[in-house]
């Protein structure tokens, strides 16, 4: 029992130590010699290498853990869905979607496609700023305890474009003049567009995505189905952007290889770089949209104030779009949830 209570104790503890040791990035990664060097210098008691490396490889098939193995080479990093910076990726939905036989998948590939789903999310947020698009992620909906049939319900993000926008010397502003125009007329003062993200697509899953894209966002103005992957399968591509077309879910490929994501800085570096560096990250990208969207003239605000699809993310979603419209500027969403959170903390 002391044996086990012992094995138990030291897997805490390197899931305590871990998250401080390992570098964030795979290309980055630290030897096991060197890791079991630091290691034991935050340790409460003597292990020896051999027991260390043995938890090591145990840890690195855990996916709850914090420690990941390279999957072409040696070493280990810190393995992304415990960063930070990226627990509000819709990792857990988005993987499910992602193959049948998730169970038969080596932790490694899951890692790989975690970090890849994060970079994408970190592109296409800025894409959609570079255009004066202003995105909404609805982390609630798709945190890790979600249940599965969210995927249905809610896009996982929303992108807002201001009808009431007008381009000044301080950037761009909502004009208080078109505000009342739009308020006296009965016309929208922006529009909704629900999106759905996958990192590919496959000839025999590509009906299920697209549909997907069309019921979680039959609320919203439009819906868009982005994929970062190129879509270089001809019949692939004809049929995604035929069913596309007849339902009115516009379909966009990136073109964004698993290497080129590879290649990629991390999502946090994506997120905060000045627009001549996301120019470069652009220039990766080989954008090809194979269907438009349709757009409604209207949100279907019956089917969002219904009580069964309550959510906090529409809460928040509606919340920021008022604060956009009384303060007269379109501020992002994460500076509006930044805001009222450190109010709340107040």
């Amino acid at each position: 029992m002391a044996s086990i209570t012992a094995m138990s104790s030291l897997r805490d503890q390197l899931k305590e130590i871990l998250p401080k040791i390992l570098p964030r990035e795979s290309t980055n990664a630290i030897k096991g010699t060197e890791l079991i060097r630091l290691v034991k210098f935050q340790l409460k008691q003597e292990y020896s290498d051999a027991t260390l490396r043995y938890h090591f490889s145990i840890l690195t098939a855990d996916p709850s853990a914090p420690i990941a193995k390279v999957a072409q080479g040696q070493g280990y990093f810190l393995r992304p869905n415990t960063q930070q910076s990226l627990e509000s990726v819709p990792s857990l939905i988005g993987l499910r979607q992602a193959s049948l036989n998730e169970q038969l998948r080596a932790p490694e590939e899951i890692d790989r496609d975690i970090i890849h789903l994060a970079k994408f999310r970190a592109i296409v947020d800025r894409w959609l700023q570079s255009n004066q698009r202003y995105p909404f992620f609805f982390d609630h909906a798709y945190a890790t305890d979600a249940p599965a049939c969210n995927s249905w319900l809610y896009p996982e993000i929303v992108a807002a474009d201001w009808m009431v926008a007008s381009a000044t010397d301080e950037g761009i502003k909502l004009d208080p003049r078109l505000i009342a125009r739009h308020r006296m007329l009965g016309a929208p003062m922006f529009s909704l567009t629900g999106m759905k993200l996958r990192l590919d697509v496959a000839l025999d899953s590509f009906r299920e995505d697209l549909f997907q894209s069309l019921s979680q966002s039959d609320w919203t103005n439009a819906a868009d189905f982005l994929v970062a992957s190129p879509i270089d399968d001809a019949s692939l591509s004809d049929d995604l952007a035929a069913l596309g077309q007849a339902h009115g879910v516009g379909v966009v490929s990136f073109g964004l290889t698993p290497t080129t994501l590879d290649e990629l800085p991390s999502p946090e570096r994506i997120s905060s770089m000045q627009p001549l560096e996301f120019d470069a990250v652009t220039a990766r990208m080989r954008i090809n949209r194979l269907s438009m969207p349709v757009a409604r003239p209207s949100i279907n605000w019956s089917r969002v104030s219904r009580g069964d699809y309550a959510s906090p993310d529409i809460d928040e979603l509606f919340s920021w779009l008022e604060h956009c419209i009384s303060a007269e500027i379109p501020i992002s969403s994460q500076d509006f949830l930044n805001k009222n959170r450190e109010s709340a903390m107040e």
